[in-house]
């Protein structure tokens, strides 16, 4: 807005730095600001980078349409083997600790039985298209950063359009089970769980499925998402129906413990960490401050309220949301079929009392017909 409205004084922008340049398309609000900025600033610089240069790959001249619409005009690749990029790193090396993060049992369970359907479904592929090559089809480029999906459609490019609808819908539904892999350490559990709920309770992927929600990969997936939420069922817990679940999923989401995200833990020691290096610290510059980077902004403002609230308080509250998101649409139907019993008992009601009500009309008609048959026995 401050672009379309001039009140940012572009000429004094010297530059504009992009990341992820490989998600530009001409339809992104990035490829717009850059177009206005042009516009309005000729002598300005537009630097744009990418990590994943295997994505330019994808689609017909998908690289010189990117390229066009950053208004760059040179490419340069540089991999991290260069010489002139290790000589720039050696001098500066920063001191970096990785931390791994060892996933919980139910997490692990769950990406278990993710890989044995992505599994399924790739031999399926496998099957139903024998001119693949199957040295990169392994379920192992699924975990990384290569898209096990863009390569088989790279290879089926060229025959895309002769393809069948079960190869299309396979290569569909791997792609959904790579998203619920990311979404299983992105997500805490709760948006996890409702995610599956989601797409268990939709009729189109229920219709369109290839098969994999019927596994028994896809029960343990389900069972072990659930039992992250509402806990382990206890042993002397009569069960209850199917009917029921539901019910009482949304009555015991408050009380029951959920599990932690094991990155939430880790931050949060890491952060006592911090806080105790501080506290012992002579050199008398006081406490420095603490930058945490995320992947989007959702993941952002999460963080912030998991550090502010805790993470109990963030979970029931996520809780309380889907809680209300569910009830919602019940209450709504409940309005409509009592506005529906209402407006039937109205026109019930009005019925009644059109028969009960005699008009003037009706009365000089009966009168009219008594006076004529009195004339008639007279005659």
């Amino acid at each position: 807005m401050d672009l379309l409205t001039d009140k940012l004084p572009t000429h004094l922008v010297s530059g504009i730095l992009v990341y992820k340049a490989h998600r530009i398309i001409e339809s992104c609000q990035e490829a717009f600001i850059l177009r206005l900025y042009r516009q309005k600033n000729k002598t300005g610089f537009i630097k744009a980078f990418s990590d994943q240069p295997q994505c330019f790959r994808s689609g017909l001249c998908h690289l010189e349409r990117v390229m066009k619409n950053l208004f760059v005009r040179k490419l340069y690749l540089w991999p991290r083997f260069h010489a002139e990029v290790n000589a720039c790193m050696d001098k500066r090396k920063p001191e970096v600790i990785e931390l791994g993060i060892p996933m919980s049992g139910a997490m692990t369970a769950i990406q278990i039985a993710l890989l044995d359907i992505m599994n399924a479904v790739v031999r399926e592929i496998k099957q139903c298209n024998r001119t693949l090559e199957m040295e990169e089809l392994t379920v192992e480029n699924a975990i990384g950063k290569k898209s096990l999906e863009q390569i088989i459609r790279l290879q089926l490019d060229p025959i895309w359009y002769q393809l069948g609808s079960k190869t299309k819908q396979l290569i569909s539904d791997l792609k959904l089970l790579r998203t619920l892999l990311f979404y299983l350490t992105q997500y805490d559990c709760v948006t996890f769980y409702n995610f599956l709920k989601t797409i268990r309770s939709n009729e189109k992927t229920l219709v369109q499925n290839s098969g994999w929600l019927f596994m028994e990969s896809a029960d343990s997936m389900f069972l072990n998402a659930k039992e992250r939420v509402y806990g382990a069922p206890k042993k002397n817990k009569q069960k209850k129906k199917n009917t029921e679940d539901s019910q009482s999923d949304d009555e015991e989401m408050n009380d029951s413990s959920m599990e932690e995200s094991p990155k939430w833990k880790a931050l949060s020691e890491v952060l006592k960490e911090i806080e105790k290096e501080n506290k012992e610290d002579t050199t008398g510059l006081g406490p420095g401050r603490v930058l945490i980077v995320a992947n989007d902004d959702r993941t952002c403002s999460q963080l912030r309220d998991y550090i502010v609230e805790g993470p109990n308080s963030l979970l029931c509250k996520l809780s309380g949301r889907t809680v209300h998101m569910e009830a919602a649409p019940a209450q709504q139907d409940q309005r409509q079929t009592r506005g529906k019993g209402a407006s039937r008992k109205k026109r019930k009601n009005e019925t009644e009392d059109k028969e009960d009500t005699i008009t003037l009309t009706q009365i000089a008609k009966k009168y009219q017909t008594e006076d004529d048959t009195k004339v008639s026995e007279w005659m």
